[in-house]
């Protein structure tokens, strides 16, 4: 039993390693609402930019991420004709604070929030 509860301490600490290790290399997390995405299907290299709108009183500014994920695409697809709310993570080093389109990097971790 013992050596049972240290196995799944290790596999635990494995894995959670490897998620706070991806993790962390997010420098720009926003969330908001997606109003708008172009997405480029090419066979060779197919991706989508997001562009997202943050929760502020009165939002001048707005976030563009990138992906190359397709099944991420789809996910964000049904976000954004749902009207979700959505937690971008990207690699960009921090978050611009400066204009109006602001680069938030290449998505690394998403989360979808359900509005009821």
């Amino acid at each position: 039993m013992k050596k049972k509860i240290l196995t799944f301490t290790a596999v635990f600490l494995v894995l959670v390693s490897i998620a706070g290790g991806s993790l962390s290399h997010a420098g720009c997390i926003q969330s908001g609402k997606i109003f708008y995405m172009y997405y480029n299907n090419s066979t060779t290299e197919p991706y989508a930019y997001i562009y997202l709108t943050p929760f502020t009183t009165f939002a001048v500014n707005y976030y563009y991420y990138v992906t190359y994920d397709t099944d991420l695409m789809a996910a964000l697809s049904s976000a954004f004709s749902g009207g979700e709310t959505v937690r971008l993570y990207g690699d960009a080093t921090e978050c611009a604070t400066t204009g109006t389109a602001r680069n938030g990097g290449t998505i690394l971790y998403t989360y979808m929030y359900k509005n009821y």
